[in-house]
């Protein structure tokens, strides 16, 4: 992930705990950031599909992944990541 970039971003803040401590940082994701994302979990559950050594469950949840309804205006959908 680029911390510093020159196209446009989108300010996301992260939390962590960091020895009891609560610290808020701001990460900047540029778009190709974005793409890279989408592109990695639109190819992980393709593979997840094709791999025989993964579990039914896992299957079943990257095929209901894939086939989540487009008109749900779910921004997590793999429609989202073509």
């Amino acid at each position: 992930m680029n911390v510093n970039t020159e196209t446009s971003t989108n300010p996301i803040n992260h939390l962590s705990v960091v020895n009891g401590h609560t610290e808020t940082k701001q990460l900047n994701w540029s778009k190709s950031d974005i793409q890279e994302l989408k592109y990695s979990m639109l190819m992980q559950s393709l593979e997840e599909l094709k791999d025989n050594r993964e579990s039914k469950s896992m299957k079943l949840e990257a095929w209901n992944w894939l086939m989540i309804d487009s008109q749900s205006d779910n921004p997590f959908s793999a429609e989202s990541c073509y």
